[in-house]
């Protein structure tokens, strides 16, 4: 909005911009939490616009989603936070600092979403949504989002980015699993119902609504307390271990077992999304479900609709029509079969279910040649687009090459499997110096099409390169315009 507002206002500076719009020069720009909502508010009415704070927190930032799951202390202190001046503690406040889960560094972007805004709109925006770290596909086309070669954090923190045509019309896009993607797209799916208050958790004793469902289905041992040695395996077998690491939920020793205790802490959104779909299947399942107290008599739980057999039959079709299928993978399915027949008629589910597999090692599956072939691919892309970026410059290393095409871990840990990608890096991967001249060479390249004279002090401002830090680079200027054979005669080299 602020970066809109500059861009049709033909403001040049960027001071300028905030002075108008926040009664200050100094305020840093923020995707996700902005504070200042209030004074932004009542200088955009004097422009012209007509809404209100609540109006644009709610449909402008992801406040909506993260006061779900704290409490409403937390959530209306937050929320005035965000109106008022105070925002240094607000993405802690709401848990976006918690748990390990990391923030985005590129701005993300449906290409379909694109096509619709530029022909409903004739100009892009960015989607609140997309930019969550652990939002992977479209909610709305299901397709996988593109990361974008625009960083959130500019060099300048006072910049807004404007999503501009040039810069979002292509982006590197991560490949996932048939299984996970599907995962993946109900995530995204249960994110969006939450962000636009299709449904409301707040308030919500989550503690009591996990355990009342453990106990549903077995965990709960004779003296009230989890069985966390058997959850811990059944969730992550649930899942998966690619799926949890996707979305930064890998460490469930340490998250699963703290959440289902009482909470002290917060908790990320994702981490309460995971437990809602292993325990419930769906988010409509979770809200209808009502919690109880105690533990409940396995008798009481068998009894149930003991004479209604639409379950039991569902459950044998599911198997008929996919035989190869596992157990975990039909109760993927059809979680509400499954929960069904759990919490009613569980010895019959257990011997109505598929053996269960071996399992094979992942050495087995990944057929390396190909995927170094691929990797390859992506790698070669991403260096396009660095290479494209001069808004700022950025530099070719190998752990943003990696983070772009999401398979940093991969190139770090498995670079012996991967002898092309590994002789691409080598090659192509930037020192330093490397990057200075390559930027040197693209700002003289720039000035002398726009007919600027090549003044040393001009370019080395430009290029945002120290002069006399590396005589490498010094040189390699003084050389590239002594061949341009040109000078001004004052003893500094130009055209």
């Amino acid at each position: 909005m602020v970066a809109r507002y500059h861009r049709h206002t033909g403001n040049t500076s960027t001071k300028d911009t905030l002075e108008e719009l926040f009664n200050s020069r100094k305020v840093c720009a923020v995707y996700d939490l902005p504070a200042h909502v209030d004074t932004l508010v009542q200088n955009l009415r004097n422009t012209g616009f007509s809404f209100t704070s609540k109006e644009l927190i709610y449909n402008n930032t992801l406040f909506p989603l993260f006061r779900h799951f704290v409490s409403t202390i937390k959530a209306k202190k937050a929320y005035d936070d965000m109106r008022g001046a105070k925002g240094g503690s607000i993405h802690t406040r709401l848990g976006i600092m918690a748990g390990n889960v990391n923030v985005i560094q590129y701005f993300k972007f449906c290409s379909v979403c694109n096509d619709e805004s530029i022909r409903n709109c004739g100009e892009l925006y960015f989607n609140r949504l997309h930019q969550l770290s652990t939002v992977h596909f479209c909610p709305m086309h299901e397709i996988p989002l593109r990361i974008s070669a625009v960083p959130v954090k500019q060099y300048n923190r006072h910049q807004f980015i404007y999503p501009d045509i040039s810069l979002l019309r292509v982006g590197v896009v991560n490949s996932y699993s048939l299984n996970d993607s599907k995962v993946l797209i109900q995530v995204a799916k249960i994110y969006k119902e939450l962000i636009e208050c299709r449904v409301d958790l707040s308030g919500m004793d989550f503690r009591a609504m996990y355990l009342s469902l453990l106990d549903d289905i077995g965990f709960i041992k004779g003296n009230n307390s989890v069985a966390i040695s058997k959850l811990l395996p059944e969730f992550r077998r649930y899942f998966g271990e690619s799926l949890l690491t996707t979305l930064y939920s890998a460490d469930i020793d340490s998250w699963l077992t703290a959440i289902i205790r009482k909470h002290r802490k917060t908790f990320h959104p994702i981490r309460h999304i995971l437990m809602i779909l292993f325990l419930s299947g769906s988010l409509s399942e979770f809200m209808c479900y009502q919690p109880r107290r105690g533990i409940v008599p396995q008798q009481t739980r068998y009894s149930l609709l003991a004479h209604d057999t639409v379950y039991h039959d569902d459950w044998l079709a599911l198997q008929k029509e996919m035989p190869e299928k596992s157990k975990n993978d039909l109760r993927k399915l059809s979680p509400k079969v499954y929960v069904w027949l759990y919490r009613n008629d569980r010895d019959w589910l257990m011997e109505h279910s598929p053996l269960k597999l071996i399992p094979v090692s992942e050495e087995d599956r990944v057929d390396w040649a190909e995927r170094d072939k691929s990797i390859v691919r992506e790698v070669v892309i991403a260096i396009k687009k660095i290479k494209s970026s001069e808004k700022p410059f950025l530099r070719i290393t190998t752990s943003r090459i990696g983070k772009m095409i999401g398979k940093l871990s991969v190139i770090e840990k498995h670079r012996d499997k991967l002898p092309e990608t590994a002789e691409l890096l080598s090659r192509l991967v930037e020192s330093i110096e490397e990057f200075q001249k390559r930027k040197i060479m693209s700002v003289v390249k720039k000035m002398v099409v726009e007919g600027l004279p090549l003044y040393e002090s001009h370019v080395y401002r430009r290029a945002t390169v120290a002069k006399g830090r590396s005589i490498e680079v010094d040189n390699f200027l003084i050389r590239l315009l002594s061949d341009l054979d040109f000078s001004n005669g004052s003893g500094e080299q130009m055209i």
